[in-house]
């Protein structure tokens, strides 16, 4: 699920990246924000549980993802604001 939500976002940003349309990649990062503080909070518990290593491991994944989308939205929000 997690990886077709990363390829849903991926084509997002380029569509709107190619589009120059700043709501979309704004809504974007909106929404991988939302997924960022979900994903820590189940981290946290995950964490706290101490016996689910696994996923807690792949939560670290999926968060250095989105810091790596956010980052990549970020850079094209400011090249549009930029024009």
């Amino acid at each position: 699920e997690f990886l077709l939500t990363q390829m849903a976002w991926r084509e997002q940003v380029v569509d709107a990246r190619a589009d120059k349309d700043l709501v979309a990649l704004q809504t974007v990062e909106t929404d991988v924000g939302d997924a960022i503080r979900t994903v820590y909070a189940e981290l946290g518990s995950l964490l706290d549980s101490g016996s689910e290593n696994a996923a807690a491991v792949e939560a670290v994944r999926e968060l250095m993802f989105l810091a790596k989308l956010r980052e990549e939205i970020d850079n094209a929000i400011f090249d549009l604001e930029d024009i």
